[in-house]
């Protein structure tokens, strides 16, 4: 079966909260997101979700090409989409907010659901994942507190996706503004992506941390990432207490600052516990900046760089 909603934009009670009950269905716009925009409005006393998957939803239930506009002024009170225990697929959509407050999309508690094609930004969290297997595909993680969570996950494929300028702050001791994997999440692969111009203390492109199965980052660009801390560092990559395959990337102007000073592991940080691994491979680490280590800072563990070609930092 499939519900086509008209062009317009549609608000309050019956256009928010609204339960797929575990029915293998279509929810899709006549004309694209452009002309079919659900805003939903919140606060702490009467917090909503936009749609929600919570009754074992498979690939048969299908959210596709609409906008969801959130509006609230407390962290944590609103969700774009929810989805729990379920496995649907959700595309072609525009998830937006107003003041950073929301989850784009929230997934969480098993199922394998897939994001294929959609724009996440302007959240709190623009994507969290938790204790499930999602597929992410030809996204744009964009302008958010922190882009893509994924948190004691399995199973994590990200593939061409765009995540920039997510934006987590110099305060609070923030990890991962573009990527924060961390938590044992095991299987996780992060494929063809670019994640560039992302700001966060620790980590800013890309943070791994306490993830023992290694963590594979292939084909990407990560480039234009700023990490200000006096802790860790890691502008563009740091692996923390965790083991990572990075491959075939072009790691470029990444800034480890500290202050008004450079930091460490410009390009990568890897802070490595006994058992655990680094391998870089293929890839090409150029113009980043930090005292300690431009193109790399290491300790720990066992760590290798092959066959890279490693320039002007």
């Amino acid at each position: 079966d499939v519900v086509t909603i008209a062009d317009g934009t549609y608000t309050g009670d019956g256009n928010r909260d609204v339960d797929f009950l575990g029915k293998a269905i279509t929810v899709r716009s006549a004309n694209g997101p452009d002309g079919c925009v659900i805003e939903c409005t919140a606060n702490e006393d009467d917090p909503h979700r936009v749609f929600v998957f919570q009754n074992a939803e498979d690939e048969r239930s299908i959210l596709d090409g609409v906008t969801i506009r959130c509006i609230a002024s407390t962290r944590y009170i609103i969700d774009g989409i929810y989805c729990t225990n379920s496995s649907p697929i959700i595309q072609n959509c525009v998830i937006t907010a107003s003041g950073r407050s929301s989850t784009g999309v929230r997934l969480q508690d098993e199922g394998s659901p897939k994001l294929v094609n959609c724009t996440i930004s302007n959240h709190f969290r623009g994507v969290y994942c938790e204790d499930i297997s999602p597929t992410i595909e030809d996204c744009e993680i964009s302008g958010n507190w922190r882009g893509l969570g994924i948190d004691n996950c399995e199973d994590v494929s990200v593939r061409r996706c765009r995540i920039a300028n997510n934006n987590s702050g110099t305060t609070g001791n923030s990890f991962g503004a573009g990527i924060h994997c961390h938590t044992y999440s095991d299987r996780v692969s992060i494929e063809d992506c670019h994640i560039v111009g992302n700001q966060a203390e620790n980590g800013a492109g890309i943070c791994v941390q306490s993830c023992p199965e290694a963590v594979i980052i292939s084909r990407c660009v990560i480039s234009g990432n700023t990490a200000q801390s006096n802790g860790y560092g890691g502008a563009g990559v740091l692996i923390s207490d965790s083991s990572a395959i990075i491959s075939n990337c072009t790691i470029s102007d990444n800034n480890a600052l500290y202050g008004m000073t450079l930091g460490q592991g410009g390009g990568v940080d890897a802070l490595l516990g006994q058992s655990e691994s680094l391998s870089i491979v293929n890839c090409t680490i150029a113009n980043n900046s930090s005292t300690n280590g431009g193109a790399f800072w290491g300790s720990g563990g066992t760590q290798s760089i092959r066959n890279c070609t490693i320039v002007d930092n």
